[in-house]
Formats: C-alpha cells, sequence, structure tokens
C-alpha cells in the first residue's frame, strides 16, 4: 500500500464514505480483489503490540445493533495497543489467530479478511485511536496520518 498525495492508493470503501475519513466513519475499509484484499486473505499487524481484544465471545448475528459486539466488527474483531497508546481496530475478519495478552510483531498475521459483524460485503476495517480502546470516538483518527511517520 501506497501513500500520493494524502491518499491510501488501492482501497476501497464499501460504504459510500470517502478519504479522508468524515466523522461518521472514522477508518479505511480495506476491499480490492486486484490487490488480493479479498475473503479469507490475511491481515497482518500494522505495529508491535500487545493484543487488548482477541476476538468477541458474541452469538450468532443479529443485526447492526448499536452497541453490541456485531456492531463492533463481529466475533473476529482485533483490538492492539501499540506503543505511544495507540490502538489498531481490525474489523469484519473471518477469523482471528490471535489471543488477549499476546504479544505481537509488526506484520505477523493476526487473521483474515471476512464479512462477519455489522458489514454488507468482504472488507478489513481499519481503524487508530489514540488513547482509547473504544472505537469510531474523537480519539479516532486518519490512519494514512500514521503510515506517513513510518514510511
Amino acid at each position: 500500500t501506497k501513500v500520493k498525495n494524502g491518499q491510501i492508493q488501492g482501497v476501497s470503501d464499501g460504504q459510500g464514505f470517502n478519504t479522508p475519513v468524515r466523522q461518521n466513519h472514522p477508518a479505511i475499509d480495506f476491499a480490492n480483489e486486484e490487490k488480493g484484499w479479498t475473503h479469507g486473505a490475511q491481515v497482518y499487524s500494522v505495529a508491535d503490540g500487545e493484543v487488548v481484544n482477541g476476538g468477541f465471545d458474541v452469538a450468532p448475528y443479529t443485526g447492526c445493533t448499536y452497541g453490541t459486539a456485531d456492531m463492533m466488527g463481529g466475533p473476529h474483531a482485533v483490538i492492539i495497543k501499540h506503543k505511544g497508546d495507540v490502538y489498531s481496530f481490525y474489523w469484519h475478519m473471518d477469523s482471528h489467530s490471535v489471543k488477549t495478552g499476546e504479544k505481537v510483531k509488526k506484520g505477523q498475521a493476526i487473521g483474515t479478511i471476512g464479512n462477519y459483524g455489522c458489514s454488507y460485503g468482504s472488507h478489513l476495517h481499519f481503524e487508530l485511536s489514540k488513547g482509547s480502546a473504544i472505537p469510531s470516538t474523537s480519539a479516532s483518527f486518519y490512519p494514512p496520518d500514521l503510515i506517513k511517520q513510518d514510511t
């Protein structure tokens, strides 16, 4: 993935919002068949950190009800805490391969792209937040800002 003119290239947002991120969807959705980001493709940790949520223990899909685990990315959602009190969120995965409390390295496989939770097609909802393990809040920020620092 490359950043060009402040935008991540090869990214799709299946919910109809464009980057830069708007307030009601502070994330980037990776869904691009040409790039191999399809159902079952590997998802990797963006940086070293500790898994603070290695999948939710939820009942079968109940729909897009605000505040439920389904709304929060489904049963295989993963949250990782990184240095600087930055959290990364990986939603809608088909599987997860990490557990709460596990240490992960940048580039380590953590799961596969899927269509679980409040999702209408296979994709990875990737979100970052500073100081909060709660997604989609005022603590969330535009992911390319962090990527620019790491390129």
